[in-house]
């Protein structure tokens, strides 16, 4: 799980990626410096702490799909058909 204990961190191969989803964190590049990062930066480890946090929701989840794929996505009101 990311919290303030796991740094989320970036991947030096990946840092040309930044703005390539739009969802930003902070995390530490190479030399420990704090920055904000497009999650398309982060390496392995910490792309996957950040998906699997406890903070999001299954339909959290589908929305950040949704949109990395290019899809408006809005979520459904409860007692909402669609």
């Amino acid at each position: 799980m990311a919290t303030r204990e796991t740094s989320l961190r970036i991947d030096p191969l990946r840092v040309g990626e930044h703005g390539a989803t739009g969802f930003f964190v902070r995390a530490q590049d190479g030399n420990g410096k704090w920055q904000a990062a497009d999650i398309a930066e982060l390496d392995a480890d910490s792309l996957h702490a950040w998906l699997r946090a406890d903070r999001w929701s299954k339909e959290a989840l589908v929305a950040i799909i949704a949109q990395l794929l290019g899809h408006e996505y809005q979520t459904l009101e409860a007692g909402d058909d669609g």
